[in-house]
């Protein structure tokens, strides 16, 4: 089972449980999507975690079987602007972390390519290899 938590910059959060979404009690899509600084998505023992203001997605992959459907990717996703400058990625065996700034931050941050404006930055959990990828798309879909 999984969640995600949404961090607002007035300090509140909302958070969706797989459990709560099948039943209809939480909904990325239906949430507030404004004034976000910080998106986790947690999965099994895995943790995606994205920091800097701006505008967020979320989304999951799914293989139909005759019975059933599995889950095979989630994904968290953040798109970048021209106000945003700075970026660092740090990884570990079960984590990874983006944080994306519109300042300075500290050494650690690299400046982002200008190809990358306007475009998505993925922090992407593939369920069935139990790998953590990161890249770059044009589009949250």
């Amino acid at each position: 089972m999984g969640r995600w938590t949404k961090c607002y910059s007035d300090g509140s959060q909302y958070v969706g449980t797989d459990k709560d979404v099948s039943q209809k009690r939480a909904s990325w899509r239906k949430s507030r999507q404004d004034s976000i600084v910080c998106v986790d998505l947690e999965h099994d023992n895995i943790r995606l975690h994205m920091t800097g203001f701006g505008e967020y997605w979320q989304s999951d992959s799914y293989v139909s079987t005759p019975y059933n459907q599995i889950l095979t990717h989630r994904q968290i996703m953040r798109h970048i602007t021209e106000g945003d400058l700075f970026y660092q990625i740090k990884r570990t065996e079960n984590t990874c972390s983006v944080n994306i700034a519109q300042f300075f931050f500290d050494p650690g941050h690299e400046l982002i390519p200008i190809e990358w404006i306007g475009k998505w930055i993925v922090l992407e959990y593939d369920v069935q290899k139990k790998h953590i990828n990161h890249f770059i798309r044009d589009d949250k879909y």
